[in-house]
């Protein structure tokens, strides 16, 4: 009696496991199928179809080589250093043309670098060191750090006013120091706007500072 006890009993077991199993939701969705389509086409799409088509024969061939290495008698080891290396040899391959058909980027523009504004009080001034003078010949306002066309337009106005072509203004208490700015004029000393734009003017110039 406890035999066909224990029979029926495993009889039951065996039917509520396989009713179990056939309702059993399958992992394998739609999703998971989708994901791993996609994923294959990013690959191929950054590797190229070429560049694929070159690792998975590299693959391929690193494959049948082994086997036929090992049938032949080749030794194990010898046969699949053979394969790594045409395996990485292919990888390699692939690489190469990958960056020779990557399209070379856009070159990028570069920022305009705008001058700063100078302050409409400069055309009310009358009195300019060359220090002043120069940037604003060059649009730039007194005080900003100076560029090589300020330097070469300080270089023409000391000069000028060595050849006496522009006036230094007479500020000095005492007459020797004003021979001796005359002299040797420097980036401190200070010329007139009425002189600075006609010695301007008889060049073709016309800075904006100077302009009424």
């Amino acid at each position: 009696m406890s035999e066909l006890q224990s029979d029926h009993s495993s009889v039951q077991g065996r039917q509520e496991l396989a009713a179990l199993t056939s309702d059993a939701p399958i992992d394998a969705s739609p999703a998971i199928l989708r994901k791993t389509l996609a994923d294959a086409k990013d690959a191929i799409d950054r590797l190229g179809r070429l560049s694929l088509a070159i690792v998975v024969a590299g693959l391929t061939f690193a494959a049948a080589d082994t086997l036929w290495a090992i049938q032949f008698g080749v030794s194990a080891p010898i046969a699949m250093a053979a394969a790594y290396c045409t395996v990485v040899a292919s990888v390699c391959l692939a690489a190469a043309i990958v960056l020779l058909q990557k399209k070379p980027e856009a070159p990028r523009e570069q920022p305009v670098v705008q001058k700063p504004a100078i302050s409409g009080a400069w055309k009310l001034t009358q009195t300019f060191s060359v220090s002043d003078a120069c940037r604003l010949m060059c649009d730039i306002e007194p005080g900003s750090m100076v560029t090589q066309d300020c330097i070469a337009w300080a270089k023409a106005l000391l000069e000028a006013i060595e050849r006496r072509e522009l006036p230094v203004v007479e500020t000095a208490k005492a007459s020797g120091l004003l021979a001796d700015r005359k002299a040797k004029p420097n980036w401190h000393s200070e010329i007139t706007r009425e002189a600075l734009k006609s010695w301007t003017q008889l060049r073709g110039i016309s800075p904006q500072f100077l302009q009424d």
